[in-house]
């Protein structure tokens, strides 16, 4: 963007090949750059983007004239992410950000020498996985899983790499349920290589699940599980932020302000933890068989303490 703020305007043409992009998504990103800036994002502080014809001209706004300038806190933090990425980098990704990270470091003097950023996984682990990324093979692990609580070994055909919200995750197709999976990092237990190459539909043909090429991974890599029950249940206000933070087939609020949702849960296990996790909260309302489980569950778990 800032070679084009400094040449004032270039081709649609010249700008597709220099993003490696088609005109078409060019201007729809173009489209999605206008809207871009500072707070409070009025037009002095967005960027100015016009597409006349065939020819695109750009111009900062005010608030945008001379580069930020990162305090020292935001400096640590961007350190911090680096050398967390960097473990996981791809070697095509690697040299790259191992350049910027030396420049942050060298910014901020010797004291961020110290800092070392924790990555889930042994060091064993993630060099198979990484490995299995690069050659593009097919990898064994053992997995747990929380939802079954239960520990189970499957091959699979790594995809992507993704860090959400603090936590790695793998993108893969999973030969043991013949779909695509997202798998916690920080519960593979130990993977071994296998040294057969990874199948050539890994775009998630077999499961009907669409690959997003831009970003590495599956649209939907929370694929369901066949034998996944469907539960309604009756979620209070007090426990609306926790139950909003799992994905919802379909939510109703009421006007008292608790919301009616229907959830996939992978098994009983899994919808237990998450009544006792939300007490008296959240009751089940479908299907019929799984009122009352909440209690059941509570139940057993106070008849072990008591003898115990």
């Amino acid at each position: 963007m800032m070679a084009l703020v400094s040449k004032g305007s270039m081709s649609l043409s010249e700008l597709a090949v220099k993003f490696e992009v088609d005109e078409e998504e060019l201007v729809s990103d173009l489209e999605m750059a206008a809207c871009c800036g500072r707070p409070p994002y009025t037009p002095d502080q967005l960027l100015e983007i016009i597409v006349d014809g065939d020819r695109v001209s750009a111009s900062p706004g005010l608030g945008l004239l001379r580069p930020r300038r990162l305090t020292y806190q935001d400096a640590l933090g961007f350190i911090l992410m680096a050398r967390a990425m960097l473990s996981w980098a791809t070697m095509e990704d690697h040299d790259v950000l191992a350049g910027v990270l030396q420049k942050l470091e060298k910014a901020t003097g010797e004291k961020t020498s110290a800092l070392r950023a924790h990555v889930e996984g042994s060091p064993a682990l993630t060099g198979v996985l990484k490995e299995a990324l690069e050659k593009m093979e097919k990898v064994t692990i053992e997995y747990y899983s929380f939802s079954r609580d239960e520990m189970s070994s499957r091959t699979i055909d790594p995809v992507a790499l993704s860090s959400i919200e603090g936590q790695w995750y793998l993108d893969a197709f999973c030969h043991l349920v013949n779909g695509p999976r997202r798998f916690r990092v920080s519960r593979i237990h130990a993977a071994w290589p296998t040294g057969e190459p990874a199948c050539q539909d890994l775009h998630g043909l077999r499961a009907g699940v669409p690959f997003d090429d831009a970003a590495g991974t599956f649209v939907e890599p929370l694929a369901i599980s066949p034998d996944s029950m469907v539960v309604t249940l009756l979620v209070r206000p007090e426990a609306r932020p926790v139950i909003e933070s799992y994905p919802l087939q379909s939510a109703e609020e009421r006007e008292d302000g608790s919301l009616v949702v229907t959830i996939y849960a992978g098994s009983h296990v899994f919808l237990e933890r998450l009544l006792l996790q939300l007490g008296g909260y959240v009751e089940v309302v479908e299907p019929p068989e799984l009122i009352g489980l909440g209690r059941q569950a509570a139940q057993r778990v106070l008849d072990r303490y008591i003898s115990g």
